[in-house]
């Protein structure tokens, strides 16, 4: 529902609704149907700048994801493992009927100011984002989250947590990533 997001009037919306648009096009390769639409029509240069900045914004976002997963002194674990992801306020995961296979089924969902329907999400990725608190470093997130996990497949599910934040923080919905104290 729009008004869960924090907007009042239907202007509010139509402007939300706008944004979502953007961050949905912004990225897609131009054999996506939204783009290869927008790049037959004539784009007014706001709009078109808008989507710019949202994929410029993902890049950057994306190129520091990049460098805090690989920087490292020699000998001590990059800096991911001691950031502190935080939640985007308008972000949540609910419990709802995902499409799959022709049919309905429960499963979780990410809710985003760019994906208000939800997006259908993993068991893994719901169980990461109710722990983003912002105050909870990814080493501890990583450890919560494998606990009572085989030994041996612990550093398959910290590679899928890394590679998720890296997701979550490329698209916004993961607002900042603090240094934890």
């Amino acid at each position: 529902d729009i008004a869960d997001l924090g907007y009042a009037d239907s202007d509010d919306a139509d402007e939300a609704m706008r944004r979502s648009f953007i961050r949905a096009v912004a990225g897609q390769s131009p054999r996506g149907y939204e783009r290869m639409a927008l790049e037959r029509g004539q784009l007014p240069e706001s709009f078109a700048a808008a989507v710019r900045e949202v994929e410029t914004d993902r890049a950057a976002r994306q190129g520091r994801m990049t460098e805090w997963r690989t920087a490292a002194a020699p000998g001590a674990p990059p800096p991911i493992y001691q950031m502190t992801p935080r939640l985007h306020p308008a972000a949540r995961v609910v419990r709802q009927p995902i499409a799959e296979d022709g049919e309905f089924r429960w499963g979780y969902a990410l809710i985003t100011a760019s994906h208000p329907e939800g997006l259908p999400c993993s068991d893994l990725v719901a169980a990461l984002v109710a722990r983003l608190d912002g105050q909870t470093p990814v080493s501890s997130l990583i450890a919560q989250l494998s606990a009572g996990l085989d030994e041996s497949r612990r550093p398959q599910l910290a590679a899928a947590i890394l590679a998720a934040l890296q997701i979550l923080y490329g698209d916004g919905t993961v607002a900042d990533m603090g240094m934890g104290g």
